[in-house]
């Protein structure tokens, strides 16, 4: 059979079109990721400024050059207004600095970022909420340098109640961890005195809050209370 015989039955503008497709879902995903990280960083004061960067994350900014035709015609959010995606360009920064990877497919790409890059107790917290639960969950599937994160969680509760519910959803993939209860029982003194301290400051904050029930499993678990 001819080598024609087997292009006939590909439809090679629809593989295209699945490429394009594929593409800019990766461009899109590495986009908000990023502004995750930069929202974190910035300490917006609430829930809404966060998710307000990380959906303009596609957005350019304007030059000199750009027309535009008052408010009434500048959509800003194609997520939003429906327009095809292609209609805009995705900003791009230049950063001498190593870039991180918040895409990690193992313990080990994990690691690489968590102790060179991540300097600071909260540079490692803004690296655990940029990333990914399902990638973070299955990174952190055999263990997970538990006192470590936890010391993060605490500072990060300490500085904002709006950290909360990314503490609680950390919480929840680190007790997954098949090594679990035995790096609980090797924290250090002041590592497992933040931790009583993060739950009785989220037992406190989730009195009224839906998450109640969730803090207080969690609680139970690490605690054994």
């Amino acid at each position: 059979m001819a080598a024609t015989d087997f292009d006939d039955d590909i439809d090679f503008q629809s593989l295209k079109k699945e490429l394009d497709c594929a593409v800019e879902r990766d461009k899109t995903y590495n986009l908000r990721n990023d502004a995750k990280f930069r929202a974190v960083a910035q300490k917006v004061a609430t829930y809404d400024e966060f998710r307000n960067i990380v959906d303009a994350s596609h957005l350019s900014p304007l030059n000199k050059d750009d027309k535009f035709g008052g408010l009434a015609h500048q959509k800003w959010n194609y997520y939003c207004d429906g327009k095809d995606k292609s209609m805009m360009t995705a900003s791009s920064t230049t950063d001498s600095s190593p870039k991180m990877n918040f895409s990690p497919v193992s313990y080990q790409d994990f690691l690489e970022n968590w102790k060179p890059l991540c300097k600071t107790l909260m540079e490692r917290f803004n690296y655990l909420v940029g990333i990914e639960s399902d990638i973070l969950t299955k990174c952190l599937k055999l263990e997970c340098p538990v006192g470590e994160v936890l010391s993060s969680l605490a500072l990060a509760n300490k500085q904002s109640d709006e950290h909360n519910e990314a503490i609680i959803s950390l919480l929840e993939i680190i007790q997954k961890t098949k090594r679990f209860r035995l790096q609980l029982a090797f924290l250090e003194n002041d590592e497992e005195m933040q931790m009583k301290d993060l739950f009785k400051s989220l037992t406190e904050w989730a009195e009224t809050k839906s998450d109640n029930q969730i803090v207080k499993d969690l609680q139970k678990n690490y605690l054994n209370c």
